[in-house]
């Protein structure tokens, strides 16, 4: 690890302006749990991750629909930042690895293992609580034969992920 600094975000909202990503042919957008709806626009959210059998009847995850995050200023400040939602708080750690969408990182090509400049103590403690948030949403409501189903902005359709076995 070496002489790591703590990771210092630039301020300049590549990220804040860049939220929908197209990903294994489903448009993604800004990952939010429902206790954190509340800080967006209604008109901005739509339904991520659903729970159910035959077909999606329990959302567990909700996502921005927008590309741009209503709160960013032409200034780049957040105004919500102290209590921006848990993905804007791992960013740049999205799923357990490093975007190269963060300016930072923008040299990272997919698939190179690289050395860690930056310490990303806060940053992957926001992931895990994430990470930690949706598994315990598909658990408690876990029974058999549930399936996850993911929406896509685009279509705006359901599509089917996968059938979850376990609790565990």
């Amino acid at each position: 690890m070496g002489n790591q600094g703590s990771f210092e975000c630039l301020r300049c909202a590549t990220c804040c302006r860049n939220l929908r990503e197209n990903k294994a042919g489903v448009l993604r957008g800004l990952t939010l749990t429902e206790s954190e709806k509340h800080l967006f626009p209604p008109q901005t959210i739509s339904p991520k991750l659903a729970v159910g059998e035959n077909g999606p009847t329990k959302v567990i995850l909700h996502q921005l629909n927008v590309n741009c995050c209503p709160h960013v200023t032409a200034e780049n400040v957040c105004p919500i930042y102290e209590k921006r939602p848990l993905m804007c708080m791992s960013f740049p750690m999205v799923a357990g690895a490093i975007s190269n969408r963060c300016h930072i990182f923008s040299y990272r090509k997919i698939g190179m293992l690289y050395s860690e400049p930056y310490h990303m103590k806060e940053q992957l403690e926001a992931s895990e609580k994430l990470t930690k948030h949706i598994e315990n949403s598909v658990r408690k409501n876990h029974r058999k034969g549930l399936v996850l189903w993911e929406y896509d902005l685009n279509t705006k359709k359901w599509h089917y992920v996968t059938r979850y076995n376990s609790p565990s």
